[in-house]
């Protein structure tokens, strides 16, 4: 176990009450943008003051923060959500890039552009990876990170277990081919992946339909799916040295150990692969959306460690 962590034993996550997020009441089509040097991002904003920066995952968007942005804005911050470079209402890029490193320096400018001169940063899933990447390359811009779902990439364990996890990610590899499979019958592989990650958990119809509405847009299946693509075919060892590199910066971290897509043991080596590691919250019941599956514990937790 890492140091500084915690198990967390909750009841079995479907015999929670569903979080209302209201997500009825976002319009895609009015949501504010903000012009970054290298592409447009369409966000969701609550409260003022100090800014965090919540960034989502696959397969989600910025609609999964709703609980978080709404608590973080009644604490005195202004917290904002961006649906990340591809997802509709974001504009696809014009370069094609959706590798590692256009991510986190999304993340580094929107900073910029939201008149900050550092932020807290909350990400999960991808999200997660770009605000690791975004803090070894900018550890100055980035005041507290707090990662979920995903283990750092400094030192990862390789398991057959993980290996067999993670077959979409070869299948994604494919030019063509996973974006129609992936498309097939309203997206059904969406509802499967959500089964299969965090199987004590049911997606609300009404999150499920918003990240489906940010898949379905024209491209934005394929950016997506590029993100998968760009971890292997624009990777460079100057590029790895960075996305692998230790974080400094103070860092709390959370994992479900019901996570059907990334596997408790890759957070095996999590204390040697940050130098201001504040904990690793270990959360029984809950699969690959901590943040969703046991909000009322998330929220403790990123309360307390913005406050140490």
């Amino acid at each position: 176990m890492a140091n500084g962590s915690t198990i967390f034993h909750d009841p079995i996550a479907s015999d929670r009450p569903r979080i209302m997020t209201n997500e009825s009441t976002i319009n895609f089509s009015t949501l504010p943008k903000v012009k970054l040097p290298s592409i447009e991002l369409a966000y969701i904003e609550r409260g003022q003051g100090p800014l965090v920066l919540c960034m989502h995952g696959f397969p989600d968007n910025a609609c999964t923060w709703l609980p978080t942005l709404e608590l973080l804005a009644e604490r005195g911050y202004r917290a904002v959500a961006p649906f990340t470079r591809g997802y509709y209402p974001s504009a696809l890029a014009a370069d094609g890039d959706y590798s590692l490193m256009a991510l986190a320096q999304d993340i580094l400018d929107l900073i910029s552009a939201f008149g900050a001169e550092n932020a807290i940063v909350i990400g999960h899933d991808w999200g997660g990876l770009a605000a690791i990447t975004a803090a070894n390359m900018a550890p100055e811009k980035i005041s507290k990170l707090i990662v979920g779902g995903v283990p750092h990439l400094h030192k990862v364990p390789f398991t057959v277990a993980q290996l067999f996890r993670s077959w979409y990610v070869l299948l994604f590899q494919l030019p063509g081919l996973p974006e129609k499979l992936v498309a097939r019958k309203q997206l059904t592989l969406i509802d499967k992946f959500y089964a299969a990650w965090s199987p004590q958990w049911a997606i609300s119809a009404e999150h499920l339909d918003s990240v489906k509405g940010s898949l379905s847009a024209p491209g934005a299946l394929a950016a997506a799916l590029d993100y998968y693509r760009a971890m292997v075919r624009r990777m460079t060892a100057a590029r790895w040295k960075i996305i692998s590199a230790q974080t400094t910066v103070p860092t709390l971290v959370f994992m479900g150990l019901a996570d059907g897509s990334t596997g408790h043991e890759l957070f095996r080596y999590t204390k040697d692969c940050y130098t201001n590691l504040h904990g690793l919250v270990q959360m029984t019941g809950v699969g690959h959306f901590p943040h969703l599956e046991n909000h009322d514990l998330f929220a403790r937790k990123v309360l307390h460690f913005l406050n140490s």
